[in-house]
């Protein structure tokens, strides 16, 4: 059992590239040889459009955009 963690921030690109070794070992028997300690973070760019988009639909786009039909 490991008792630590690796937080890794990248942009979204390199998280499909961490997802994918995920994926590729997720076999193995160890937790470490799954890459298990690993949490990945979304980086600051990405946050930051993230919630500028909220801002953008909650006030300043029309209240018709706002179904979610």
């Amino acid at each position: 059992m490991l008792t630590f963690v690796i937080l890794f921030h990248s942009d979204l690109g390199t998280f499909e590239w961490v997802a994918a070794i995920f994926q590729w070992c997720c076999l193995e028997t160890t937790v470490y040889r799954r890459y298990q300690f690993i949490v990945f973070l979304m980086g600051l760019f990405h946050l930051k459009m993230a919630c500028a988009d909220a801002i953008w639909r909650i006030f300043i786009e029309p209240s018709n955009g706002r179904c979610h039909v």
